[in-house]
């Protein structure tokens, strides 16, 4: 079973190359690994924009099979139903 700890470092690895990137072209980034719990991604998420105060979202979208869809939902979903900030989604 994959804990909590073993994400954040996988999280971490996997950005690595994307922070360089855009720090190449001056942007401070930072990474910050979430974990959703109970009410699911999205909605930590859209929780997170109003926490941190941010105006603007990037994120990619990509679905599930229908009915994994049906039955858990989906981040993507949630988000751009509910978010009141200007989304960029890419896929």
């Amino acid at each position: 079973m994959i804990d909590n700890e073993d994400q954040r470092t996988s999280a971490e690895a996997a950005s690595a190359k994307l922070l360089a990137a855009l720090s190449r072209h001056d942007i401070a980034a930072t990474l910050e690994v979430s974990f959703a719990g109970g009410d699911g991604a999205g909605e930590m998420i859209l929780s997170r924009l109003v926490d941190e105060g941010c105006d603007l979202l990037i994120m990619g979208g990509y679905s599930h099979s229908p009915l994994r869809e049906l039955i858990f939902g989906g981040a993507s979903r949630v988000i751009l139903r509910d978010t009141w900030v200007p989304t960029l989604v890419s896929h």
